[in-house]
């Protein structure tokens, strides 16, 4: 079985899963009250790559601070812990 299968079986029924990237997905709960938006969810991307803010903020050109706003509002939203979480909750890495 692969990993992209296995991942998607094991996940509980009802997320909307989205294909973002060749070795990305984005696992959403639609009953969310609110969804990442695509900033956010292009920072998580980057974080789940283990980039660093300071190295996304020179891939995406804003400052290292707009993307530890980002972190910290996409934390929030999915109720992580920590950037790593974050990353984890919202992607399931497939290569």
């Amino acid at each position: 079985m692969s990993r992209l299968r296995a991942l998607l079986e094991s996940l509980p029924e009802g997320l909307v899963v989205r294909a973002v990237s060749p070795h990305a997905i984005l696992i959403a709960d639609p009953d969310a009250d609110e969804f990442l938006t695509k900033r956010e969810s292009a920072v998580l991307g980057l974080v789940a790559q283990g980039l660093t803010n300071v190295q996304i903020a020179r891939r995406l050109e804003i400052s290292p601070r707009t993307v530890e706003k980002h972190v910290e509002n996409a934390r929030g939203k999915l109720g992580a812990a920590n950037r790593t979480e974050a990353a984890l909750l919202a992607y399931g890495i497939t290569a």
